[in-house]
Parts: C-alpha cells; structure tokens; sequence
C-alpha cells in the first residue's frame, strides 16, 4: 500500500494575515514615499535667530546612490548669489537650526541652496540660479563642508570663522 502525501494546505486564517501585513506594508511605504518626495515646508520661514530667518522653498530627503540618505533645503537668498562668502555663513546658521532635526532623522549629508530672488517665481522653475553647499556629518562628531578638512564652527556668535 503506497502512501501519497496530502497537499500542503495554508490555513486560510494564515493567507489573510499575510495579506494584511502586507498591504499595510506597502501602505506605509506608499506614505513614506510621498512624504519624502514633497517639500516638507514649503513656503515657510525658518528662524536663524531672534533677528534672522530665512524663506524656505523647498525641504526635501535625498538619496544618493551608495551614500546615506540626506536633507536639502532651498531658501530665497534675497541680497543675490554674488557674496558667496555671506552665503556660506548663511548655511551654517540654516544648518545650525536644522540640526536637531537632521540628528533625530539620524541624516549626515546636508546640502542648503540658495536661491537667487529674481529667479524665484513659478514660471522660472525650471530655470533658477542657485548656489548651494554640501555638509557631512563625519564620524568625528563634526559637520564639514564638502572637500574640506576643517570642521564647521557651530558657535551661535557673529564670530563664525567659516
């Protein structure tokens, strides 16, 4: 007498419950895409201090290939893109004010842009000037520009060397 195995049957308790994991995973990864994709304060202000903020246009995360994930944000350079020197300490007040947040998110790569007023409008998207700065968080502890060896002072005086 020869035996044959019955079929290997799942429990249809077992397939619901699969599914439904399922598609609340992919609910969550439908969200989380849509979220990272759109500016997350657009058209906001963000206070460097009791006296400075700055237009943010656009917040976004980043995804470098072979990289960690990490944030961009543009802002309206209202004086112009000329005193790149005044820009840079501008990225570090923007960064200063963002670091709890790019720390709780756990990013390392900041890039801040600034973008040139006369060309922030919604019929020259496409064609805005800006300049922008790349940040790394470093396993030192430190932020650095890009390319650069020496880390960013983020002393919250006037008397920013970088």
């Amino acid at each position: 007498m020869s035996t044959t195995p019955a079929p290997h049957r799942r429990a249809p308790n077992d397939i619901a419950g699969r599914h439904h994991r399922l598609t609340w995973s992919l609910s969550a990864l439908v969200l989380l895409a849509v979220c990272a994709s759109r500016p997350a304060r657009a058209q906001a202000f963000l206070r460097l201090s009791a006296s400075d903020s700055v237009r943010i246009l656009a917040t976004e995360l980043v995804h470098v290939p072979g990289q960690p994930p990490g944030l961009s944000i543009d802002y309206a350079a209202t004086s112009g893109l000329a005193d790149t020197a005044s820009l840079k300490q501008r990225a570090i007040a923007i960064l200063r004010a963002e670091r709890p947040r790019l720390d709780s998110l756990h990013l390392v790569n900041f890039v801040v842009r600034a973008v040139d007023k006369s060309s922030d409008s919604t019929t020259t998207l496409f064609h805005r000037k800006m300049y922008g700065f790349v940040l790394q968080h470093r396993t030192d502890g430190h932020w650095y520009f890009l390319r650069d060896p020496s880390p960013v002072i983020l002393a919250s005086d006037s008397t920013l060397r970088r």
